[in-house]
């Protein structure tokens, strides 16, 4: 989907900024970084496409890129070529100084069309040190005409030296309401728009992916394997690890759905089924919920220590045994 085709809600304040922004590099040149914080599922992808657009657009008059400039119509066909994204490769732990010197260099050359140069780093945390090193260089001393737009699910991950060079924005979950009325506007059913909505914690873009079937259901199935492992012995629990470990889920992502099912079952001790997450999933084990609010602030704390030892390359195996075998 193009820059000029995405829909994007609840984030008002920062498309009127990348507006201004956007009308701004008409009259003088711009340069420097932007850091867009927010789970994934959050927008960031979309929000970056957004400022892309708006700024290589030729009609700055339109609150949207126009989607008929010469420039629209290259980004909507991916061949504008001063536009770079940068991502982790799914083979690798980090991404490389090797990759970000090829971004450099590529920022460095002349634009195209002399206008602006854009690079996107998708999951910036995931920076090896030499790599966020080497970038640092070029934001101390941006070019004129250059941005570059760091996307992250972790901010404290992210080099103080970084942060302090760029502009930040951190995104915010929206309502529920405002999710499932965007749902509903895509044409999804009421009961499906309010199941996903309430799952989605606020992201429509998540929203959109549980909607596909095999991503919901792996979804619940990291659920269900925290919720099945309170009861289990070690031996059940060597079994409901080894089997997510099969499915080749990561383990950020496996934290990241135990920590609101933990905080969900917090709530339940409550009694404020109306803030949980997975309300429904939580009555099918009602009856052998029994454990104390000490219990699941503990668990909160492991999970929480659990992202800390993933940022500091710990195993991955090693780090969800930790936490599951100790529930």
């Amino acid at each position: 989907m193009s820059a000029t085709e995405e829909v994007i809600i609840g984030q008002d304040n920062l498309i009127k900024y990348f507006n201004k922004l956007a009308f701004l590099s008409d009259h003088q040149s711009l340069g420097g970084s932007f850091i867009l914080q927010g789970p994934r599922g959050s927008g960031k992808k979309t929000l970056a496409n957004f400022l892309i657009g708006k700024l290589l657009c030729q009609d700055k008059s339109n609150l949207r890129p126009c989607g008929q400039c010469p420039a629209c119509l290259q980004l909507k066909n991916k061949v504008n070529g001063d536009v770079f994204w940068l991502s982790l490769d799914d083979d690798k732990k980090n991404i490389s100084i090797d990759e970000v010197r090829i971004l450099i260099r590529s920022l460095s050359l002349s634009s195209l069309t002399q206008g602006y140069k854009v690079a996107v780093i998708d999951r910036a945390e995931k920076l090896s040190h030499q790599a966020s090193n080497a970038l640092l260089k070029t934001l101390e001393e941006p070019n004129k005409k250059t941005i570059i737009v760091l996307l992250t699910t972790s901010l404290a991950d992210l080099p103080k030296t970084i942060i302090s060079r760029s502009q930040t924005f951190s995104l915010r979950p929206l309502a529920p309401n405002l999710v499932y009325d965007f749902l509903v506007s895509r044409g999804y059913k009421r009961s499906q728009a309010k199941n996903l909505s309430a799952l989605s914690l606020g992201w429509p873009g998540l929203a959109i992916k549980l909607s596909e079937d095999e991503a919901l259901a792996d979804h619940l199935l990291v659920v269900e394997a925290f919720l099945k492992s309170l009861n289990a012995d070690q031996l059940q629990r060597r079994v409901i690890l080894d089997e997510l470990l099969s499915r080749d889920f990561e383990a950020e992502e496996v934290l990241s759905i135990w920590q609101t099912v933990s905080r969900d079952l917090l709530l339940f001790k409550l009694a404020r089924s109306e803030w949980q997450r997975y309300v429904g999933f939580l009555n099918q084990f009602q009856d052998k919920l029994n454990f104390s609010i000490k219990q699941a602030l503990t668990w909160q704390k492991s999970i929480v220590q659990g992202k800390d030892y993933l940022a500091a390359n710990v195993n991955q195996k090693l780090v969800l045994e930790n936490i599951i075998f100790n529930l």
